[in-house]
């Protein structure tokens, strides 16, 4: 195994194994086979070839209002339930402030998977917001809700609306809106984390420099993407023969490449 420093390029450490084992990831593992076999490795033609994104996707349930009712005792109107599908962040979820305290992350799932056919099976599980996000969570649904959605089409139009209104009034003072995450039409907003199929038809490939690249035909619905991604294996290929490890030795970081 060949390992080159992070920090001196110059600075290199060679070690003898019968068995590595690799365990830097997706993009990471294969970036360092990849650069491995363009130094002597022999390795499969078929390393990096059909990636697959799992067929997720990520989408969420925005604002979902339980049905008006009224309480039959004293005649008050029950408000809509909080989710509390946003993580606390630096809040302290303790019993004083339960909204902050957000409900479990994937703890359940709809399986929706065909034993027949498995291209048209999907499973789904609920997620959680993440708490530092808070800020920004609300502002960013209340303009792609204006932008793509119309509340007019929902029997809770008027308490949407009402929404929005609290929302689009905190974004023009300027004021924080972290707690609208916690109280506002955020609350009430569950991810959903879909698991399903795609066409795997993806590569990686080693860029110019030696980074990893996804290549991906038309994803995204016809567009073709080509989006090299650096991570921390991202070095220029050597030519001393084959190498695929990372470690550190003393002061210095040392990486695969």
């Amino acid at each position: 195994m060949h390992l080159q420093s992070t920090l001196d390029e110059t600075a290199t450490q060679i070690i003898d194994a019968k068995i590595v084992l690799l365990g830097a990831g997706t993009l990471g593992s294969t970036g360092i086979l990849l650069r491995s076999r363009e130094n002597g490795l022999t390795l499969s033609e078929q390393l990096g070839q059909r990636f697959s994104g799992n067929g997720d996707v990520l989408a969420f349930g925005y604002n979902a209002n339980i049905e008006q009712r009224t309480d039959a005792e004293n005649g008050t109107p029950i408000q809509p339930s909080p989710i509390r599908g946003v993580g606390a962040g630096p809040n302290s979820p303790d019993i004083d402030h339960p909204e902050f305290q957000p409900g479990p992350c994937i703890a359940g799932v709809i399986d929706c998977r065909d034993e027949t056919d498995m291209r048209k099976s999907l499973v789904i599980e609920e997620g959680v917001m993440p708490g530092p996000l808070a800020s920004t969570l609300s502002a960013a649904f209340f303009v792609t809700t204006a932008i793509q959605s119309d509340p007019l089409r929902f029997l809770d139009a008027k308490r949407r609306l009402l929404d929005a209104q609290q929302v689009s009034e905190r974004i023009q003072s300027g004021a924080d809106m972290r707690d609208l995450a916690f109280s506002g039409p955020l609350s009430r907003t569950i991810s959903y984390l879909v698991m399903s199929h795609d066409s795997a038809r993806g590569s990686m490939a080693l860029g110019a420099k030696g980074q990893i690249a996804v290549r991906w035909p038309d994803a995204g619905g016809g567009r073709r993407r080509s989006a090299p991604i650096t991570t921390s294996y991202g070095l220029p290929p050597r030519r001393s023969g084959p190498r695929a490890w990372q470690t550190r030795s003393g002061p210095r970081k040392w990486a695969a490449s």
